[in-house]
């Protein structure tokens, strides 16, 4: 889907690392999430928030951050049920 969505950013997302891209007059930040260790160089699902250039009363680092910890605990949890 990212490289279908974003073509022109796709490589730059999918590259196993965190970071900022703008696309089309909107900011992509995005940071991957390794299911297994970042050394195994293995599948890894990709968090993406699209914010349009416009002001937050929240910035975006802040956001992202929470966004992440609330789905690496839902992995943790996942992990321990399954």
């Amino acid at each position: 889907m990212v490289k279908q969505d974003y073509p022109d950013v796709a490589e730059q997302i999918l590259s196993g690392k965190e970071g900022t891209v703008y696309f089309l007059g909107k900011t992509l930040i995005y940071k991957p999430i390794f299911l297994h260790s970042k050394d195994e160089k293995g599948d890894f699902l990709v968090i993406l928030k699209v914010i349009k250039n416009v002001a937050y009363p929240v910035d975006a680092a802040t956001w992202f951050e929470a966004a992440t910890k609330a789905i690496d605990t839902g992995l943790a949890i996942s992990n321990v049920a399954g």
